[in-house]
């Protein structure tokens, strides 16, 4: 897919600073499935691993081992 002047492949994840505006979203010939986060930026620090975001190492750590141990409860499939 292609997002402005950016390239994504599956999985990955495409991040503009643009403000406001009109993005052009060109996909491959499967289509493309996209989801758009949009807000303020946070200014603060963060820290990510796999699907896990915090604010410092420490805390990630802490959600991976909540994770591990069940403590973040069960999704049920989508479809």
């Amino acid at each position: 897919m292609e997002f402005g002047a950016q390239t994504a492949f599956a999985g990955q994840v495409v991040r503009s600073e643009t403000e406001g505006g009109v993005w052009d979203l060109i996909a491959g010939p499967d289509g493309a499935r996209v989801i758009l986060f949009a807000g303020e930026p946070l200014r603060e620090p963060v820290v990510a691993q796999g699907p896990f975001i915090a604010e410092s190492r420490e805390h990630l750590q802490r959600m991976m081992d909540d994770f591990r141990l069940g403590h973040m409860g069960r999704l049920s499939p989508i479809a």
